[in-house]
């Protein structure tokens, strides 16, 4: 992370800070080291108007807004309801040099020239041409060339981006196994909640097979208790008929009685008229 303070002619301070890893408090970063510089304007009962404007810069060499395609946004302290600033004092840039692209369709503004320079320069051995008209940018080549003039100082600056890029890596690294140690966590309680829900559809579907058996078995024992009545049923229907039968048969035994009887009676009184004798005293 590289930091560089200014102030210009209206005594505007500036602030301005290349950030080559991200965190996640960065944001909480960039709002803190603004309000340390803005509260080292004045000291302890010094008028509030002594205080002047602060702007920070935070070039960005990652994207930490993901959700927002927009290389450049610009922070200040704002009513979003209604629409007004609080102050003009507060202004923080954030910059991020990846979604940046150069466009071809159009020359390029200041922004974007500065933005072209930042993401480009250390390949470069003499400002492009396109460049030339803008004299900061000049004085920006210039002094990028002095600084590579100087071995010591060149290779100490490459050493600290070196540390700064295996940093970055670790971090990165370190998120990366993070997430897949959750990602593996979230994974492993899904398993045991997919196992859970097995077993308790295991438990259903054996609960479910154990009520079928025993309708099963109900119903068996309804269907048995019907046979056996039916049985009981075509029992008492036979000995019914059976009945029916033995007292037909000695009805007919009776009627065959009475009907010898009275054959009997009549071949008696034949006898006994053939004797002469009257039946009737």
């Amino acid at each position: 992370m590289v930091d560089v303070k200014a102030q210009d002619s209206q005594g505007r301070l500036y602030q301005i800070e290349v950030q080559l890893t991200l965190d996640r408090c960065l944001g909480e970063r960039m709002l803190y080291n603004w309000s340390v510089l803005y509260k080292k304007q004045i000291d302890e009962g010094e008028n509030y108007n002594q205080l002047c404007p602060v702007i920070a810069i935070w070039l960005l060499d990652g994207i930490f807004f993901s959700e927002s395609p927009a290389v450049h946004h610009h922070f200040q302290v704002y009513d979003a309801e209604h629409r007004f600033k609080l102050s003009e004092h507060c202004s923080i840039h954030v910059l991020e040099l990846p979604k940046w692209k150069k466009p071809e369709d159009r020359p390029l503004d200041p922004e974007n020239a500065w933005l072209y320079f930042f993401e480009e320069a250390q390949h470069w051995k003499e400002l492009p041409e396109e460049l030339q008209t803008i004299n900061a940018l000049e004085e920006a080549m210039n002094v990028l060339k002095r600084f590579a003039e100087k071995d010591a100082d060149y290779w100490l600056y490459e050493a600290r981006l070196e540390g700064l890029r295996l940093q970055r890596y670790r971090e990165s690294e370190m998120e990366r196994m993070e997430q897949e140690k959750v990602r593996m966590e979230q994974d492993q309680l899904r398993m045991e909640q997919d196992q859970l829900r097995m077993e308790q559809e295991k438990a259903r579907m054996e609960q479910d097979q154990l009520r079928m058996e025993q309708e099963k078995a109900r119903m068996e024992q309804d269907q048995l208790r019907m046979e056996q009545e039916k049985v009981r049923m075509e029992q008492d229907q036979l000995r019914m008929e059976q009945e029916r039968n033995q007292l037909s048969v000695a009805l007919e035994q009776a009627l065959q009685q009475k009907e010898e009887v009275q054959r009997r009676e009549e071949r008696l009184m034949e006898l006994l008229k053939k004797a002469g004798i009257d039946p009737a005293q």
